[in-house]
């Protein structure tokens, strides 16, 4: 039995070399990993030095960049600005024409917003966000030319609150002193601020500026906002307090229409003939008129155009 046999000695495998921490040489390794030639004990500490640099090296680069994209940020940017300053500079010419002199905008100018309503508006009217004082404004209704709002505004504040007004109810009774009318819809004064003539008739006979006692104006309806403001406001006893009622745009027109083929407006002018020439005019062809003054009355009226309905 203790007879060796040559044959199986040569068949068993030769023991493995010892490596790294394979304590067990002759035991079958699990698996096999295949290094570079480069990574043995001997060059790790070399490996972990190249590893430190590179690694120094990618973040140096990253700061770099870093900073090159901040300083190219900071000069646009100021660029920028250098361009919008230019741009709002206010360009003066002297007295001779080959002369050109740039004379920069003060703060205050810069900061002051660019106001693109007209004076009158600005001077003689208080701003919608301010709260009504009945001792130093007064009411001003912004009165549509054949709107039913506007006439309601009106009525109830005649007829309600009891003001006496100034509009165009007066203006059959117009006369060379001020009075108050006293209708079925409250207390008018015989003056008619729908016409120039008549706002500036107010104006001579001194329509806000009587003694309290005789005639006291509460409230004022126009079409003329702009001739109101410049002949009977002021600006600091009798600033405007301006409000208005929007009519329905399809019913103002269709009341347009309805007004001009009923002849209605034939007593109220000089007719050479009896004839109403829209006797015949149908809907359809008075909305095809597009000029027509009356399809863009609020706008016109808003920018000092108003153009009277016939």
């Amino acid at each position: 039995h203790n007879r060796r046999n040559p044959a199986r000695e040569r068949a068993r495998p030769a023991p493995l070399p010892a490596a790294g921490n394979n304590n067990n040489p002759n035991q079958l390794p699990r698996f096999i990993l295949n290094l570079p030639h480069w990574i043995k004990p001997s060059s790790t500490r070399q490996w972990r030095t190249v590893l430190f640099t590179l690694t120094v090296t990618v973040l140096i680069s990253i700061a770099i960049f870093a900073v090159f994209l901040s300083s190219s940020f900071d000069s646009s940017t100021s660029s920028q600005q250098q361009q919008e300053s230019s741009s709002s500079s206010l360009i003066g010419k002297s007295t001779n024409k080959n002369e050109k002199q740039e004379y920069p905008m003060s703060f205050e100018q810069q900061q002051k917003p660019i106001n693109i309503l007209p004076l009158s508006i600005d001077e003689f009217y208080s701003d919608f966000d301010e709260p009504f004082d009945s001792v130093t404004q007064i009411p001003v209704l912004f009165q549509i030319r054949r709107s039913v709002d506007s006439t309601m505004v009106m009525e109830h504040l005649g007829g309600c609150v009891g003001w006496l007004q100034a509009s165009n109810v007066g203006r059959n009774y117009v006369t060379g002193t001020l009075q108050a009318l006293h209708t079925k819809y409250g207390d008018y004064v015989n003056v008619d601020l729908s016409k120039k003539e008549g706002i500036q008739h107010a104006h001579d006979l001194y329509l806000l500026y009587q003694p309290p006692s005789k005639l006291h104006v509460n409230a004022l309806a126009t079409p003329l906002i702009y001739d109101v403001a410049d002949k009977i406001l002021d600006r600091s006893m009798n600033r405007g307090k301006l409000f208005m009622m929007f009519p329905d745009p399809a019913e103002y027109i269709y009341s347009i229409y309805s007004y001009l083929i009923s002849g209605v407006w034939m007593n109220k002018v000089k007719s050479v003939t009896n004839h109403n020439q829209y006797a015949d005019l149908s809907f359809q062809d008075y909305i095809s008129d597009q000029t027509r003054p009356e399809f863009n009355i609020i706008a016109r009226s808003l920018v000092g155009k108003d153009s009277k309905a016939e």
